[in-house]
């Protein structure tokens, strides 16, 4: 199983990445949260105070660096993941000391000054977990598990059942090609509305 993702990632397909929402406490005076060592990458962040969500723009480490007021503090912004030394960076009280050459940061400008029920919700993507056991649940995405079944079937045959191999890569190959053409080329659907022309759709 290992092998198959392995090549199923040297051939560009996302089988082994899995998105995932997560909530970390955000108190006051925090300027980030450390994120789980699993992290490939940061879609979306979003404060929520209260129940009330405040939806963060990205920004990268670089950027950050130049700010002119880099310890100020108030309803944060903007958000950026570093993995920075903290020799290299300044880095929330928060999350000193951790072991930022192994786990990423997610930081926010300004340093939080919220107070009450604080919450930031993170959409993250990050790497699948392998089966440690018989009875382990692949973590993968569920659209992903018929190909890897086929793959996998394919695999064991080629050792246990070589005549029934080829029909069984042959049945992988065809269910990869339909899983990546319907992963990658979805058609994009712009919506657009312009003053004096209404609305519209265009593919």
């Amino acid at each position: 199983l290992e092998l198959l993702l392995i090549d199923l990632e040297n051939n560009g397909a996302n089988a082994e990445f899995r998105m995932e929402t997560k909530s970390y406490d955000l108190d006051v005076g925090d300027g980030g949260v450390v994120l789980e060592a699993d992290t490939i990458d940061v879609t979306q962040a979003v404060v929520v105070q209260d129940g009330k969500p405040y939806p963060l723009g990205r920004s990268s480490r670089e950027d950050a660096l130049v700010l002119s007021f880099p310890a100020a503090t108030g309803n944060p912004s903007i958000y950026w993941v570093t993995k920075a030394n903290p020799a290299d960076d300044t880095l929330p009280d928060s999350v000193s000391g951790s072991p930022l050459n192994t786990t990423p940061i997610l930081q926010v400008w300004p340093i939080s000054a919220l107070a009450g029920d604080v919450t930031i919700n993170v959409t993250r993507m990050r790497q699948h977990a392998m089966p440690s056991n018989f009875g382990s649940t692949l973590d993968t995405r569920r659209s992903w598990l018929p190909t890897l079944c086929l793959g996998l079937a394919a695999r064991i045959a080629g050792k246990y059942n070589p005549e029934a191999e080829p029909g069984l890569d042959s049945k992988y190959r065809a269910a990869l090609m339909r899983r990546e053409a319907e992963e990658d080329h979805h058609p994009v659907v712009i919506g657009y509305r312009g003053f004096g022309w209404g609305r519209a759709r265009r593919h």
